[in-house]
């Protein structure tokens, strides 16, 4: 039986790992902060880009990726955001 539990906790590890963090000089963002939290700590980023719902014919916009990148030597990170909330943050590869 503890090995069916073991199992099953281990499979739900993948999924808190998903969204990530991020560091704006002294603050840490991560998922559930307020998007206007964000743009206090971090700034504007150098791109904001629409998430569309191409499934419904008028196309409503339904949350924005926003990417950072701190310098040239940082890898970008995109911060997406749903209901005015972020939902992950994830570093782009090169």
């Amino acid at each position: 039986m503890k090995h069916w539990i073991l199992l099953g906790l281990a499979a739900l590890l993948p999924l808190t790992a998903e969204a990530g963090a991020m560091r704006c000089k002294s603050a840490l963002i991560s998922a559930g902060d307020a998007a206007f939290n964000v743009q206090k700590k971090c700034g504007q980023p150098q791109m904001k880009e629409d998430i569309i719902d191409t499934r419904l014919l008028d196309a409503p916009k339904v949350g924005e990726r926003w990417t950072y990148q701190k310098s040239e030597q940082d890898i970008p990170q995109v911060v997406t955001i749903m209901d005015s909330k972020v939902v992950s943050i994830e570093d782009l590869t090169r």
